[in-house]
């Protein structure tokens, strides 16, 4: 990873990382860790996270769509606006991980699919807004 290092110069930038915890989130904030970014991660569970000088967490449930503008517009206004924004979550409902091909119910696929896009397009649009109003170049990724 360090030939990627003159390509990527992330040192002190904020990094916001939604789903943070997860599979692909936990190596994403490593690597952001690597690059000397300032990460936050924000997911239901902290787990094994090591907050530091680098790594801190906040509990956030991303599937409360309601909630996300404010949540976001006031964390921003206390901690500041990212350069780069990373939403590798994966909101479900309780039931989604005991379905399987054969016996998910169309309700419940229908549920999770409206979750998973909505708090995706509601997230975004609502960094891009504080990212324009903060007049931030920076980045949003989405790993939906």
């Amino acid at each position: 990873m360090n030939k990627f290092k003159n390509f990527f110069k992330i040192d002190g930038l904020k990094a916001y990382v939604v789903g943070g915890n997860g599979l692909i989130g936990k190596e994403i904030v490593k690597a952001l860790e690597e690059f000397n970014a300032k990460v936050t991660v924000f997911d239901l569970n902290k787990n094994k996270i090591i907050e530091n000088d680098k790594i801190k967490y906040v509990k956030f449930d991303c599937s409360k769509e309601k909630n996300i503008k404010n949540f976001f517009k006031n964390y921003i206004k206390k901690n500041g606006c990212p350069e780069i924004f990373i939403n590798a979550s994966y909101p479900a409902t309780k039931d989604w991980k005991s379905n399987t091909f054969k016996k998910v119910k169309f309700e419940s696929y229908k549920k999770n699919v409206e979750i998973h896009l909505n708090s995706y397009i509601w997230i975004a649009k609502t960094i891009a807004d504080h990212m324009l109003k903060n007049k931030i170049k920076g980045s949003i990724i989405q790993l939906s």
